[in-house]
């Protein structure tokens, strides 16, 4: 589950990802949420996160999972990275089998 302040963090990561490219693609996409009307935001940001996870989840997994990684912090012997990881909410019907397929 995640906390209050893991979107914070989120959205920071964001900012510093791709050599400054983060902070535009946030600014893009709260600029388009924020055109579409106020009680369309939920189903826009529901179907990005649905696509996202067609393309980019498990193929095991019936309900995908997302997983957000914490930035390297040197430990004392070792290197710690906390990875946080939900669900989307929507089960994903499974990829058929190359079997299915090619009946």
């Amino acid at each position: 589950m995640l906390l209050p302040n893991d979107h914070a963090k989120m959205l920071v990561d964001l900012l510093r990802a791709s050599g400054g490219e983060g902070a535009e693609l946030l600014r893009r996409w709260v600029a388009a949420l924020m055109t579409a009307p106020a009680e369309e935001r939920r189903a826009i940001v529901e179907a990005v996160e649905q696509r996202i996870t067609e393309l980019y989840a498990s193929d095991a997994a019936t309900e995908p999972l997302l997983h957000l990684e914490s930035h390297p912090k040197p430990r004392e012997g070792f290197t710690e990275v906390v990875v946080k990881s939900f669900t989307t909410g929507t089960a994903r019907k499974p990829k058929p089998s190359s079997a299915e397929r090619t009946a």
